[in-house]
């Protein structure tokens, strides 16, 4: 062998690692910041590759996969004349998707072949962001995650064993002086940590030794430090794929899932903190759903009333409660999301356009500001600060910024989950992505939910290894 293709070997690996690293960063690190946000390396690799598809004159602009980017532009200046608004900031995140879906059509096979590779590259990061933790803890703050004398009278801080199952003071929410390497915020961890699970476990064979560890650590921290809306997006999924996937799946796969459910559904039950948000959450749009009628001729003012699960439990602090009662943030601000869509939704059908939520939202809050004056001690006040951008997850967001265009997004998922040319493990990922940060998700940009799309649309177009 020559120097010459010696050289070119490695060059392709540093290439395919560059590759892997650019999708990991993306797909998890998009909350890591110090020193550098790997979270955009991605577009300097697509960036690269448009100028050497130039250089090469193989520049391909206009693909299926790249279309979305089009799409995304003609729908953005057609809201425009109907809002009567322009957000040029929009159009650079149009851009992002033009160059991400750019990145995937010229990588897509070798993406779609090492899942495993990019799954395992975040756990590699994960424990040593833990690590991290830990010792920073032990030297700074005497393993006490959060010193706080009004939230913990007794110790007057919340340490690790405090955090152990707890949905209300879970780990990473520390006090904001913290700097945790990866994730903020324990929602954060759960938008990606159903799709790692699920991917792993059902599907992803051969693992050896050290990779299995890992994904061992990786489950019991998961069932350690669990959050309301990771416990809620790991149970939805697996009933997805019992569903919709049962074909690809053996008895054992099944019983996972099955094992998988029923231990998510006794946590959202029997742990009072998680399943305080889920009764608070469901009691708003239970007692409020005439607000989600178009044209409702309905008294605006939002009813909040204590869950019927509480009020009757006699070892509830709100056991026959009739002081005023306000549900938690998280619900509230979730809440809240939906009704901006619906309002949205009157406007225009077809939604505000692409990354226009906060154009919504203030909308929103500058009309109707009376109607969430009981959700809360300060009313309105009290939630306005939250999620104006994102809206607190991707399913509102959608609705606000697409309409009834959103309902493509279902036709899309299942072509990709019914193409024969994409492996289970793939589907399971990615899927598990997209349908988690409709629950819970903080943009498009953050936690792979745009990656996954692309990915899905992407798929449309990909052909047999042997064609």
């Amino acid at each position: 062998m020559s120097f010459r293709e010696i050289m070119k070997i490695k060059f392709q690996n540093v290439t395919n690692l560059l590759i892997i690293f650019s999708i990991s960063s993306f797909i998890f690190l998009w909350g890591y910041s110090y020193p550098y946000n790997f979270n955009y390396i991605i577009l300097i690799n697509s960036l690269i590759l448009l100028i050497f598809n130039f250089w090469k004159k193989n520049l391909k602009l206009f693909n299926n996969d790249t279309s979305i980017a089009i799409f995304l532009l003609i729908h953005f200046f057609i809201v425009a004349i109907i809002i009567q608004e322009l957000n040029f900031q929009a159009l650079k995140f149009i851009g992002v998707v033009f160059l991400i879906s750019y990145f995937i059509y010229y990588n897509k096979n070798f993406i779609f072949d090492n899942l495993k590779l990019i799954i395992d590259l975040f756990l590699i990061i994960f424990f040593i962001n833990i690590f991290y933790d830990i010792f920073y803890i032990g030297i700074n703050q005497n393993f006490h995650l959060r010193k706080d004398f009004l939230l913990f009278p007794e110790k007057g801080y919340l340490d690790f064993q405090d955090s152990i199952f707890n949905c209300k003071y879970s780990y990473f929410r520390a006090e904001e002086k913290f700097n945790y390497l990866i994730f903020k915020e324990i929602s954060h961890f759960g938008m990606i940590a159903p799709a790692v699970i699920l991917a792993k476990v059902l599907f992803l064979k051969k693992e050896n030794l050290i990779s299995n560890l890992f994904l061992l650590l990786f489950c019991m921290f998961t069932i350690l430090f669990f959050s309301t809306s990771l416990i809620f997006c790991l149970m939805i999924s697996s009933v997805f794929f019992i569903f919709f996937m049962k074909k690809n799946m053996d008895l054992p796969k099944i019983s996972i899932l099955l094992s998988i459910i029923i231990f998510c559904t006794f946590t959202l039950i029997f742990n009072n903190s998680c399943n305080t948000k889920i009764s608070d959450t469901l009691n708003l749009f239970k007692n409020n759903i005439d607000k989600f009628i178009f044209k409702s001729k309905k008294n605006d003012e939002i009813i909040v009333t204590v869950p019927k699960n509480l009020y009757e439990n006699k070892n509830s602090k709100f056991y026959k409660w009739e002081s005023k009662y306000f549900p938690n943030l998280s619900s509230a601000v979730l809440f809240n999301s939906f009704l901006i869509s619906f309002e949205a939704l009157e406007k225009s059908l077809i939604g505000f356009g692409f990354n226009n939520y906060e154009i919504a939202s203030k909308l929103y809050f500058d009309n109707s500001s009376k109607k969430l004056k009981n959700i809360g001690k300060n009313g309105i006040d009290r939630i306005k600060n939250y999620n104006l951008k994102d809206g607190s997850n991707n399913l509102a967001k959608l609705i606000a910024e697409f309409g009834i265009l959103s309902i493509l997004l279902i036709f899309l998922v299942i072509k990709f989950m019914k193409n024969p040319n994409i492996s289970p493990e793939n589907k399971i990922f990615y899927i598990t992505l997209f349908l988690s940060q409709l629950v819970r998700g903080a943009g498009y940009f953050n936690g792979g939910f745009i990656f996954a799309i692309l990915i899905m649309i992407s798929s449309l177009s990909i052909k047999k290894k042997n064609d």
